[in-house]
């Protein structure tokens, strides 16, 4: 805990020192559709999650929270994860390899109390194609 902390209070002293090298990544998604398991048949699942963070040479300090919901009212699709965490970010050919550890808690919201909650470690990897060549007018059909 003292090594999280730290790494923050570096953070926030590293940006207010070179504020014009300060970023603010963020981004949201949402999924919805009809679950295909046994136990929830027929049921309809939504998420919602987003993700704001304060950044400076690849070390970023974020927040995240995600909203689940269903049609059927199961306790484990109504539920809410929140937390607070520290990354750091490598853009790579085509893409960025990123890890990070965060602090996370998933509230149930029909027992309205807290399934569970503590740090947990991450490592991420994207990579994309086809970005590197500007892509060709769409054709008007006149000459």
């Amino acid at each position: 805990m003292k090594v999280f902390i730290g790494c923050l209070v570096g953070l926030l002293w590293a940006t207010s020192a070179h504020a014009q090298q300060v970023y603010f990544p963020g981004s949201v998604w949402s999924s919805s559709g009809r679950m295909l398991t046994p136990t929830e048949p027929h049921n309809w699942s939504s998420t919602v999650h987003a993700e704001q963070g304060i950044a400076y040479r690849g070390a970023e300090l974020y927040g995240v929270s995600e909203f689940w919901m269903d049609r059927h009212r199961f306790d484990w699709n109504r539920r809410n994860i929140n937390g607070l965490g520290l990354r750091f970010t490598q853009t790579i050919k085509g893409g960025m390899v990123r890890a990070g550890l965060a602090y996370l808690a998933d509230h149930r919201r029909l027992t309205d109390r807290t399934h569970t909650h503590g740090f947990t470690f991450l490592v991420e990897h994207y990579s994309g194609w086809g970005r590197e060549r500007p892509y060709a007018p769409i054709p008007t059909g006149g000459r």
